[in-house]
């Protein structure tokens, strides 16, 4: 015989046996629990570079939660266990920056677990963390250096970007591998104010905020020396200072 039960449920049996005038005494009875019902309503949400947090609604009948996460071959691992049936969130801090995780989350009783093959999963992704300490200097009235340190463990390069006009747009101007912390801008015009600030990047996570938004004016451009070069004429001096040749 074949009877529907409820999830997570108690129930008591007891056996006797019948024929068509008697029935046998009640034999001595039994408790079981059925196992939780699936979970609904699974979330998760990336709340900062080092910190995921997962939420869901309480399941009747569960005494707690098996906390599952995928590893990076895609293989469901048991990571950690809530054991408190009216639980409705777990955080999970054991995370890098730029990588995506995905979790899934089983009900349990003392009976054991809710299927696995049909639990809902979510996933979040962390966002990186931004370069430090991005610093400029001039190497000539041309070109500027860009420095920075290296915050993230997941980036997969770098991407700088150069404003002109005090920092109000931002244009790309170039990009570095992952782990490259320097960056030489050689289109830079002698005597203007450039703002530099740079991202970290990757394909999951896409940029990080920008790091630190450092001005910088250019030198002027090198002012031509006289010198007893016969190559030097007059007329190359006057068009050079537009003054008056001696």
């Amino acid at each position: 015989m074949t009877r529907a039960l409820s999830p997570g449920t108690d129930y008591t049996y007891e056996v006797i046996a019948t024929t068509s005038t008697a029935s046998s005494p009640a034999s001595s009875s039994t408790d079981t629990t059925t196992f939780p019902d699936k979970l609904s309503g699974l979330t998760a949400a990336a709340d900062s570079s080092s910190q995921v947090t997962l939420g869901w609604t309480p399941v009747t009948g569960a005494t707690g939660y098996e906390i599952d996460r995928q590893d990076s071959s895609g293989n469901w691992e048991i990571y950690d266990a809530v054991d408190d049936g009216s639980a409705t969130g777990y955080t999970d801090t054991d995370v890098q920056d730029g990588t995506t995780y995905t979790y899934r989350v089983l009900p349990y009783n003392d009976s054991g677990t809710s299927d696995d093959g049909s639990a809902p999963t979510a996933a979040a992704t962390t966002p990186l963390i931004a370069p430090a300490n991005v610093n400029v200097v001039a190497l000539s009235p041309t070109s500027i250096e860009v420095v920075w340190d290296d915050q993230s463990s997941s980036e997969t390069g770098f991407e700088v970007q150069r404003s002109g006009n005090g920092g109000s747009t931002y244009t790309d101007l170039g990009s570095t591998a992952a782990g490259v912390t320097d960056y030489v801008d050689s289109t830079a015009l002698p005597q203007t104010t450039y703002y530099y600030r740079v991202e970290a990047t990757n394909t999951a996570a896409g940029p990080s905020t920008p790091g630190s938004v450092p001005e910088l004016t250019t030198t002027p451009a090198a002012v031509p020396v006289l010198t007893d070069n016969p190559q030097l004429t007059a007329a190359a001096l006057t068009s050079n200072f537009r003054g008056k040749v001696f």
